[in-house]
């Protein structure tokens, strides 16, 4: 998150000086659906996209887009040990998530989205006249997507005489 904020806040007074311009973040799938024990990663990646989510607002009137990236499993060593921080003193409660973690580690170089093809495909968002503000690249990250989406609409519409009674009595 920080990363992209310095390299963003570096760029942007060249970008409006130009006109025009595309900024790119690249965040993941857990973005915007988390799975249990990727809360750190989650929170990072949720505020990368609430950032880029603003930006976009904030940049238009400028002639510059934004487009966050949720990425799926790519093959990269992502997945590897020397990769990911695991906690130093795991507690047994969550012995059922590291067995979790344990089994997707081992799946590293079996991961279903090909780098280069995703590489391709952001090209294509970046030479778009409308690029969309999020492009979600990966099979397992679409049908994350479309679950998620779904569920939250799902909660939305079975709370809405919740979430709509806090009015004033007029």
């Amino acid at each position: 998150m920080f990363g992209a904020l310095n390299v963003v806040r570096r760029a942007l007074p060249h970008l409006r000086r130009q006109g025009a311009g595309h900024i790119i973040n690249l965040s993941c799938i857990a973005g915007l659906a988390p799975l249990p024990g990727w809360g750190l990663y989650s929170a990072t990646k949720f505020a990368l996209e609430g950032w880029s989510e603003s930006l976009a607002q904030e940049v238009a009137s400028f002639g510059l887009k934004v487009t966050v990236v949720e990425l799926g499993g790519l093959r990269t060593n992502f997945l590897t040990p020397e990769a990911l921080t695991m906690a130093r003193q795991p507690l047994p409660a969550y012995a059922h998530i590291r067995t979790a973690h344990a089994q997707l580690l081992t799946k590293n170089g079996q991961q279903i989205g090909d780098p280069d093809k995703a590489a391709d495909a952001i090209m294509r968002v970046a030479a778009a006249a409308q690029p969309p503000l999020r492009l979600v690249l990966g099979t397992d990250a679409y049908e994350r997507a479309q679950q998620h989406l779904h569920t939250q609409q799902q909660v939305l519409s079975a709370w809405q005489s919740v979430s709509t009674a806090i009015g004033f009595e007029e």
